[in-house]
């Protein structure tokens, strides 16, 4: 199971990532997210990823 815990840790250790790489200060300790239950089966997750358009990510899960 999910939890927030969890995704709030894999989403700073990723701003932590692009930041090395860009060279640029960590936007914030705790990225903003919101993981929203659609039904039993499913999650939705949306991010907010400042700077970037939505063409110019690619997301794989």
């Amino acid at each position: 199971m999910l939890s927030d815990n969890l995704l709030s840790d894999r989403f700073s250790q990723m701003d932590k990532l692009f930041s090395r790489i860009t060279g640029e200060k960590p936007l914030s300790d705790i990225p903003a997210y919101n993981l929203q239950k659609k039904d039993k089966e499913n999650l939705e997750l949306t991010v907010t990823v400042p700077g970037y358009k939505q063409h110019e990510l690619d997301i794989s899960v």
